[in-house]
């Protein structure tokens, strides 16, 4: 048989999600990518802490890793959970989930793979749908309320609306 699957948790903060996911889905590989150390560190303890030997964390920068440390096609799911907004417009050029972001996913994904986000603020969902429909590379899927909390959601439920974007890759 192949690799288990793969999903890669973007920005995976302390690790709440990624450990979570990995103990639900033992039958699953998960990689988390975290840019400050300090965050890096205390997912690798949980991961430590509870056994889990299908999850990882490394330090990195999320599109630097999608553009040259990934395989094509390595990977059957990602996840982007609460990426900065950068509300202010003249801040909107440091937005994680632009078109070059977006293609560096659709060529990590295998075919039908799926990219899932979720942010609370209203106008980037908007800026982060109109990028997703000029690319032409993902189909929208179903929004799955399954998936374990984050640490940010559990925080702010009930004071923050949460929007929730599912996509499936288009088949090349």
């Amino acid at each position: 048989p192949g690799a288990p699957p793969l999903e890669i948790d973007v920005g995976c903060h302390k690790g709440f999600f990624l450990v979570a996911m990995a103990q639900r889905h033992p039958e699953r590989d998960f990689l988390g990518l975290e840019r400050q150390s300090s965050r890096v560190e205390k997912c690798r303890k949980k991961i430590s802490h509870w056994g889990i030997s299908n999850a990882h964390v490394v330090r990195a920068t999320e599109l630097p890793v999608f553009r040259e440390g990934l395989p094509a096609r390595c990977a059957d799911g990602i996840h982007v959970l609460f990426p900065d907004p950068w509300p202010k417009r003249r801040h909107h050029f440091r937005r994680l989930l632009q078109d070059e972001f977006l293609a560096a996913c659709a060529l990590a994904l295998k075919p039908a793979g799926f990219l899932r986000i979720l942010t609370d603020d209203a106008d980037y969902a908007g800026a982060i749908r109109e990028s997703v429909a000029q690319s032409g590379k993902f189909r929208p899927l179903p929004w799955r309320e399954d998936y374990p909390e984050t640490e940010f959601q559990k925080k702010f439920s009930g004071e923050r609306q949460f929007h929730g974007i599912a996509l499936a890759l288009h088949a090349p």
